[in-house]
C-alpha cells in the first residue's frame, strides 16, 4: 500500500510540475503567413486606383516616421482638401492583440488575418481604424476619415469610412504579403 501512495504522489507532483499555466486563448487566427514589414514601404501597398474609386486623393501623399509609445513607425498617408476621405498606412512593432480591450473594439478577419476595428467620432469626420495581425510585434494600421459631417447618399459616414476601411485593407494586406514573400 506505501508503494501504491508513494506512485500516487509522484505522477501528482510531476503532473503539476510538467505543465504551465495557459495563457489567455489568441484572438486571431492562425495567420495565412507572416509579413516582415522591416522592408516594405506603406506607400507602395495600396494603388492610386484603389484609393481614387475609395475617394482618396492619391496626389496628396504625405510620408512620416512619427515614434509611437516610443517605437519608430512608418506612414503614408492619403487626402486631404479636394477628396471625401483621407486614408493612412502605418507599420507598428506592436502586438494588435493589445488592442483587444479597447472601448468598442471588434475582432474581426480580413485576408486570412487577424484583426481589430476600432472608430471614433461617428457623426463629425468619422475614422475607422483596423489594426492587422501580422506578425510577432508586427502589425498594419490602416485609417480612413470622412472629410465631412453629413455623407452624400443613405449611410452613415462611419459605415462609408468602415466599408472604404475594409476594402483598402485587403489591398494592403495582399500587396505586403507579395511585396515580402
Amino acid at each position: 500500500m506505501t508503494r501504491w501512495w508513494a506512485a500516487v504522489v509522484l505522477v501528482l507532483v510531476l503532473g503539476g510540475c510538467a505543465s504551465a499555466p495557459l495563457g489567455p486563448p489568441d484572438p486571431f487566427p492562425a495567420r495565412p503567413a507572416d509579413i516582415d514589414l522591416n522592408r516594405l514601404d506603406p506607400c507602395a501597398t495600396v494603388s492610386p486606383e484603389s484609393l481614387r474609386a475609395a475617394g482618396v486623393a492619391p496626389e496628396r501623399r504625405r510620408i512620416a516616421s512619427p515614434v509611437v509609445g516610443g517605437k519608430p513607425t512608418r506612414l503614408c498617408d492619403w487626402g486631404g482638401y479636394g477628396s471625401d476621405f483621407g486614408f493612412t498606412v502605418q507599420f507598428f512593432p506592436s502586438d494588435a492583440e493589445q488592442a483587444v480591450g479597447a472601448d468598442g473594439a471588434m475582432i474581426g478577419e480580413i485576408e486570412g488575418y487577424g484583426t481589430v476595428r476600432l472608430t471614433e467620432r461617428e457623426t463629425i469626420a468619422p475614422l475607422c481604424e483596423i489594426l492587422v495581425d501580422t506578425g510577432e510585434s508586427q502589425l498594419i494600421r490602416t485609417q480612413t476619415q470622412a472629410a465631412d459631417v453629413e455623407p452624400p447618399g443613405p449611410g452613415s459616414w462611419i459605415d462609408k469610412s468602415c466599408d472604404r476601411a475594409v476594402r483598402l485593407t485587403a489591398e494592403v494586406i495582399r500587396t505586403a504579403r507579395g511585396l515580402a514573400a
